[in-house]
């Protein structure tokens, strides 16, 4: 298992689109920034305001990077090649996932990289956005990871994993607005619907009107939703034909 673990590492850090993708980020983070910087320079919250929405990004590059990178492994038979060296499908599944929560560290390093070099406006609701955005994006990664890895057409499962992030940005945006509009005592509920969402959790605290629970709370859902996109993506994997 470690083996794999760091080969799909290595194979994560040599891929161009990766690297490139990271790069420019970084770049267009710091110079978004710097430019509100020129033209509001007195505003740092709207500075925040906007270099948090930027932040959606790091989704967006996690939904079709997630789908390129493991249809790579389609590409030649790699996969077939792995379980005839004795290696389960699972644990092959289990070594990309990993790689791709490394990649999501590694693009929302990038962002706040990009972020304090612009002159990031640091404070308590910050750190609060930045800590809830990681492990939501960790979350929508593993839901994709477990998706694409079904998906044994890279062209089909990059069309998928872009769907989802489109109808989760949609779905997100429906649910905020119910919220807002709710009728006293069913805002909970429409604040509930959203949180459970990974992209519903990035617009809750991006949009600071109200609509996150607790830290804490986000936080489990995130990493309870990582655990059952783990577990779903395990089923009857082994037993699959490969070509």
């Amino acid at each position: 298992m470690k083996a794999l673990i760091k080969a799909e590492i290595i194979r994560l850090y040599k891929n161009k689109l990766f690297v490139g993708g990271n790069t420019l980020a970084f770049l267009i983070t710091v110079g978004f920034c710097k430019y509100l910087n020129m033209v509001r320079p007195s505003q740092s919250g709207i500075h925040n305001f906007y270099a948090n929405f930027i932040s959606l990004g790091i989704m967006a590059f996690s939904s079709l990077f997630t789908a390129l990178f493991t249809g790579e492994q389609y590409m030649g038979g790699v996969i077939r090649n792995k379980v005839i060296a004795g290696h389960k499908q699972t644990t092959i599944y289990v070594s990309s996932m990993i790689a791709i929560f490394v990649g999501v560290l590694t693009t929302t390093g990038c962002w706040f990289a990009g972020c304090l070099v612009a002159g990031y406006y640091l404070e308590s609701y910050t750190l609060k956005f930045v800590l809830i955005l990681l492990f939501a994006a960790i979350a929508y990664a593993g839901i994709l990871t477990t998706v694409a890895m079904r998906v044994k057409n890279t062209t089909m499962g990059c069309g998928i994993t872009m769907g989802i992030f489109f109808v989760s940005y949609v779905a997100a945006t429906g649910v905020h607005a119910a919220y807002v509009w709710a009728e006293e005592g069913t805002g909970m509920i429409w604040k509930v619907l959203l949180d459970v969402m990974p992209m519903g959790q990035w617009f809750a605290i991006f949009a600071r009107d109200g609509a996150e629970l607790p830290l804490t709370v986000m936080l489990l859902l995130s990493s309870m939703l990582t655990i059952l996109a783990y577990l779903a993506g395990t089923v009857g994997l082994n037993k699959r034909e490969l070509k």
